[in-house]
């Protein structure tokens, strides 16, 4: 099973590295650099225009892109990135043996990394998807990476037994030729909604939450098949329907 997580806005800059577990590099370092150096280009202003940010937003990721050559200042994806999704899954708090095993069981997709895994070293950045760049003119930035990125997603999920767990965002598909990987990989897909005076809703909050806890859950419990799913309670939801390959999940509040 290989697992496929969305990035996140906001991002931790003082980041203790555990030296006791050997870190990886992008694989599209040098795409993410040349994306950078155009982004360097670009005032504060410009920026706050640009992603639609504010200036205090802006100045930093100004800043970020500016001291982006850096080396000293990288750390691992999923201890930079600060959403509600990593925060669930916790991963600074993961033995060395399951960052590991980790490693090569989670994608995680990035506008200006294309793909990374968890143990990958990066800089804290601001990138959208919508951009359109110099570097990838007529495509939006998201758009560009497809070609690119389609390849790498099937391959590590047919390493993994060709079954993908996709926890990531809707928005993240765009990275993709999505039609592509559903007929190449088992695409499973958990839905978490709340069940209010009868009615079920989807809280983003609560969504996000549960991608991550689900992403440790199955860390923690090296879960390699999708009927082992079946048993993720975490925050009181639990498995109410399948519908092909997507699962329901609810709690009743």
């Amino acid at each position: 099973m290989h697992i496929l997580l969305a990035p996140a806005k906001t991002m931790i800059r003082d980041v203790t590295q555990d030296k006791a577990v050997a870190t990886t590099l992008p694989v599209f370092q040098s795409r993410a650099d040349e994306l950078a150096r155009q982004m360097a280009d670009y005032s504060p202003t410009e920026l706050a225009k640009m992603l639609k940010v504010s200036p205090a937003i802006a100045s930093e990721a100004f800043a970020d892109y500016r001291n982006f050559p850096i080396a000293d200042t990288r750390r691992p994806a999923a201890e930079i990135y600060n959403g509600i999704v990593f925060k669930h899954l916790d991963f600074a708090s993961l033995d060395p043996d399951s960052k590991l095993w980790a490693n090569s069981r989670i994608s995680i997709c990035s506008f200006l990394y294309g793909l990374l895994r968890p143990l990958d070293l990066i800089n804290s950045y601001r990138m959208e998807g919508f951009l359109r760049l110099p570097v990838t003119d007529p495509a939006t930035v998201a758009e560009s990476w497809r070609a690119l990125l389609t390849d790498r997603l099937i391959e590590a999920a047919s390493a993994d037994g060709g079954l993908l767990l996709n926890l990531a965002s809707n928005e993240m598909k765009g990275m993709f030729d999505w039609k592509r990987v559903e007929s190449s990989l088992r695409v499973v897909t958990p839905t978490f909604r709340v069940g209010v005076l009868g009615r079920l809703k989807s809280i983003t909050v609560y969504a996000k939450t549960c991608r991550g806890a689900m992403a440790r859950y199955v860390i923690d419990k090296r879960i390699k098949n999708v009927g082992d799913l079946g048993d993720f309670t975490v925050f009181g939801f639990r498995l109410m329907e399948t519908d092909g390959d997507t699962l329901h999940f609810v709690n009743q509040l």
